[in-house]
């Protein structure tokens, strides 16, 4: 399956000395590079060839190599979220990771009501908490982030780790997780 592997500014630097590796499915069509602004709130500002690669491709997978060192976290795909209806964007919009697997992969339109709902169940969601809410279909995603291409198949989020020469490779293990 035809692959987009999508990398930040600084991943993209600590990888290139791999790329050989890719260029024999690279020039087969198999796989190509894409690179992410991390910075745009929008699918052309964060990724601007994206369209040109998948734009005509009914299946592909996106695979985002993150770097930790832009996650506070050990685990840079540890995100404690929580959304509340009336956050004016989706949960976790903020966070740079986050925000891209829903530009990629979609936001239901609104989480916070069951996938069934109905007039009434909308009308007892208003009454409740003052706010108008319309019933929706759950898979109208959010045109904040629409897609203009077949959304991927599937999505690979791969993390790059740092060796540290000190530790025994025992403790590297189990610290990784």
């Amino acid at each position: 399956m035809y692959t987009v592997i999508i990398t930040d500014n600084k991943t993209s630097r600590d990888i290139i000395a791999f790329k050989p590796l890719f260029m024999p499915y690279v020039h087969k069509g198999d796989i190509d590079f894409c690179e992410w602004n991390e910075g745009g709130d929008h699918i052309l500002a964060a990724l601007p060839n994206l369209y040109k690669l998948v734009g005509k491709k009914d299946k592909w997978r996106a695979v985002i190599i993150a770097n930790p060192a832009s996650s506070n976290s050990k685990n840079p795909f540890d995100h404690c979220l929580s959304a509340q209806n009336d956050e004016p964007n989706p949960a976790g919009a903020f966070i740079p990771l986050v925000r891209l697997t829903q530009m990629i992969g979609g936001v239901p339109k609104n989480p916070a009501l069951p996938s069934a709902a109905t007039g009434e169940e909308a009308n007892a969601a208003e009454t409740k908490t003052g706010k108008a809410v319309q019933p929706v279909n759950p898979n109208e995603a959010d045109t904040r982030f629409e897609f203009l291409a077949a959304r991927p198949i599937e999505m690979v989020l791969i993390s790059l780790r740092q060796k540290n020469e000190e530790e025994q490779p025992q403790h590297q293990i189990e610290q990784s997780w």
